[in-house]
């Protein structure tokens, strides 16, 4: 090894002891370098390491109350309960169309308000279903909200008709029609079975009444039949006296009268009176009479009532139940 000055660096200088040329160079400097590794034949280097899998982001909320995903998809929960409130513009609709129709619904304001709530549920469950996309859900939830029209739709358009034929298909066997006569004889009926007695059904009035309710369930509707001494604040005018007769009637009910028509049964006058209880389901049709006989003290008045849920007054018991009834 031969020393040379720093100016000879990098250049080719003989060797002063052999005169052999050779390169200059700092050897402290290369001890710092890294040695060179020589592959060896056949040898091949390790492959570059392979990164590792994203690992999928569960969704959380965020404060703008946004539902956030790793890739920034989902709705607003705002939007959620907008289109989740939508199925309530149902019992809305309920509300408008008798004005406009004029048709009354069958059923009671609580059925489109219990529709209504159960959509309501049913869409904000799938509007937080997290592994669904915003798209799916607001299609799943407008599907659920046409539904819920529709449905409402159809129960608001639903008959009595309709509802007395499933049920008297469904609800029951075949009636069989009895004759009925009271101890007093006063009248005869029809009933679908035998009648057992009962308490007056209309109050301050002194009726002996007479029902029949079918306890095998058979049917759901109750037949009652009752007469006796009409009271002395009914007056003697046909006005006055049925003008009591439907406040007591009205009163027994507890319900809403929806419709009255005159009738009579041979020789003796007489109103229909149409109601629907307090329940909205069940309706209650009533027929009274009364004699007018030369002694004010024999004069009698006569109620009969057909009651059931939908029950319509066209309805072939009812007209049986009311045609089979006559005062002798």
């Amino acid at each position: 090894m031969s020393r040379v000055g720093a100016e000879d660096l990098g250049k080719t200088v003989a060797c002063p002891h052999c005169g052999r040329p050779f390169p200059a160079e700092d050897v402290d400097a290369r001890r710092d370098e890294p040695p060179t590794i020589r592959p060896r034949r056949g040898w091949n280097p390790p492959a570059a390491p392979v990164p590792p899998k994203p690992v999928a982001v569960e969704p959380s909320f965020v404060d703008d109350g946004r539902l956030e995903c790793e890739d920034d998809t989902a709705l607003p929960s705002g939007t959620l309960v907008g289109l989740a409130l939508l199925p309530w513009g149902v019992p809305m609709l309920w509300l408008l169309l008798p004005v406009f129709t004029g048709k009354e619904p069958i059923f009671s304001f609580a059925a489109p308000t219990a529709l209504a709530f159960g959509a309501f549920g049913l869409c904000l469950g799938v509007g937080f279903t997290a592994k669904w996309s915003h798209g799916t859900k607001v299609k799943v939830i407008l599907a659920i909200t046409v539904l819920t029209f529709v449905t409402g739709g159809l129960m608001f358009a639903v008959k009595k008709e309709w509802v007395e034929a499933v049920r008297r298909h469904f609800g029951r066997g075949e009636l069989v029609w009895q004759p009925f006569t009271p101890p007093d004889r006063a009248y005869d009926v029809k009933f679908p079975g035998k009648p057992r007695h009962v308490e007056t059904p209309l109050k301050d009035w002194n009726l002996a009444a007479f029902q029949y309710a079918d306890e095998a369930h058979k049917t759901l509707d109750v037949f009652v039949v009752a007469h006796g001494p009409p009271p002395a604040a009914a007056g003697d005018a046909d006005a006055d006296w049925f003008e009591t007769a439907k406040k007591a009637v009205v009163a027994a009910s507890g319900g809403e009268l929806r419709s009255e028509r005159q009738l009579t049964n041979p020789g003796h006058p007489g109103r229909e009176y149409v109601l629907s209880l307090g329940d909205g389901v069940t309706n209650r049709i009533v027929r009274v009479f009364r004699t007018r006989p030369l002694n004010k003290r024999d004069a009698k008045a006569f109620y009969l009532a057909a009651e059931g849920p939908f029950l319509a007054p066209t309805a072939p018991d009812v007209q049986l139940f009311f045609s089979s009834f006559s005062v002798k």
